[in-house]
């Protein structure tokens, strides 16, 4: 781990959790916060899915959404005060595929990295 100045160690990023879900057809989830990302389980696609970004994340946090049957209609939120970039997000999501979205804190936005 990198030591800042006063010598605490910085959590890195990797120590996110990433959550696995198997969330029902027309679910709204929130990413919870301290949460690297959701996978997405079940044996057979995901009709429709709102899914909401972290709304305390840290600057440089990731979040990365990956699905094992993909999503057919994937609806992504930034969350209350932040912006998400691009601002024409997913709107599916193709099997064994995932998307990276990075927080900004100065801009209080999420950017697509992946």
């Amino acid at each position: 781990f990198p030591v800042t100045k006063a010598g605490w160690a910085e959590m890195a990023q990797g120590t996110y959790p990433v959550v696995y879900i198997n969330p029902a057809s027309g679910s709204s989830i929130t990413v919870s916060d301290y949460t690297g990302g959701v996978y997405i389980q079940g044996s057979s696609p995901t009709a429709t899915l709102n899914i909401t970004l972290p709304a305390t994340p840290v600057d440089d946090q990731s979040c990365t959404i990956c699905s094992q049957s993909g999503v057919t209609t994937l609806t992504l939120n930034a969350n209350t005060g932040q912006s998400i970039y691009p601002t024409s997000t997913p709107t599916s999501l193709s099997p064994g595929t995932s998307i990276q979205y990075r927080f900004r804190a100065a801009g209080s936005a999420w950017f697509r990295y992946q």
